[in-house]
């Protein structure tokens, strides 16, 4: 969340005053950052389920709203909330604020999870929290161009997770012994290993052109949700293949309960799959279209005609 949000958030749209407030404690470990973007109502399609507003005053913004399953919640200094700040300008209608945890206004509860029980989660309440001008992030309206300029990093970041939970889950179901003695286990284990290589091929080279400056979010929300989707078949598959001890609670050495648990929130997390899909699918008729536009007029009567 840090290193992949919160810091390239601060990096590129953080005031100079944001950035010694903020930024300096955060790299050395003293301050913790939490993204507060998911609303009860729904975490995706932030345009249309941001209940959470922000009402300017004169001497700042009055915040109200209420926010779930935010990572980092319970341990933040600082919520970085996406709020409202235009009913009638959707996408351009939203705005982040930087809101030190303890403000007056603000209550954090802590969540228990199904799944990455190693991730502090957390509901957040915001009732009359008054903000300083000072507290807004870059300009006011332009949260969501914000926001699209890091989700592409934190998504690679989250289909390295994912695949790496299905490669760990086929090499513990491999080494079993009585998966081991099935040729047809063994050889959809083989197949499944076979898909995970070539979905961590497409990764090295989508982060490869993140790296080098030439890669885009169509990337990453591919990676993303190929990824999650293999990983959840995997996962799922490697269970049937154990058979009941892969569910057992007290974590013997056939179980995959936290693989079978965190695999699900993993297909939600950085958006859900079906979003992410979505998004692709436009952005790849988008490059469709365009090409045709640009495309060269064959003659009529022509041989390629």
């Amino acid at each position: 969340m840090q290193t992949h949000v919160t810091v390239p958030l601060l990096l590129g749209q953080g005031s100079k005053e944001q950035k010694r407030t903020w930024l300096q404690p955060v790299l050395s470990g003293r301050v913790i950052t939490a993204v507060a973007i998911t609303e009860p109502t729904g975490g995706s399609d932030l345009v249309n389920s941001t209940a959470t507003r922000a009402v300017p005053t004169d001497r700042g913004w009055l915040l109200d709203g209420e926010k779930t399953f935010i990572t980092n919640a319970p341990l933040a200094d600082c919520l970085f909330v996406l709020a409202r700040t235009d009913a009638g300008a959707g996408a351009l209608g939203m705005t982040f604020f930087l809101v030190p945890a303890d403000l007056p206004g603000v209550q954090v509860q802590q969540l228990e999870t199904v799944g990455l029980r190693s991730s502090r989660t957390g509901r957040v309440r915001f009732t009359g929290c008054e903000l300083p001008a000072e507290a807004v992030l870059g300009r006011p309206g332009l949260a969501m161009a914000y926001l699209a300029q890091v989700l592409g990093e934190e998504r690679l970041a989250i289909s390295a997770g994912v695949l790496e939970c299905a490669r760990c889950c086929v090499e513990r179901t491999a080494g079993l012994l009585a998966v081991a003695t099935s040729q047809r286990a063994r050889a959809e284990l083989a197949g499944w290993l076979v898909e995970v290589e070539a979905a961590e091929a497409f990764l090295d080279a989508a982060v490869e052109r993140f790296d080098n400056g030439a890669g885009d979010r169509l990337d990453a929300d591919l990676a993303k949700t190929m990824s999650a989707r293999l990983a959840q078949r995997v996962v799922n598959g490697c269970a049937r293949l154990i058979g009941p001890d892969a569910f057992d609670a007290a974590g013997g050495g056939s179980s995959l309960l936290p693989a079978l648990r965190d695999v699900r929130v993993l297909s939600v997390f950085g958006g859900s799959c079906e979003t992410v899909r979505d998004s692709a699918a436009a952005e790849i008729l988008r490059g469709a279209a365009a090409r045709r536009r640009t495309a060269p007029l064959v003659p009529a009567g022509s041989r390629h005609a």
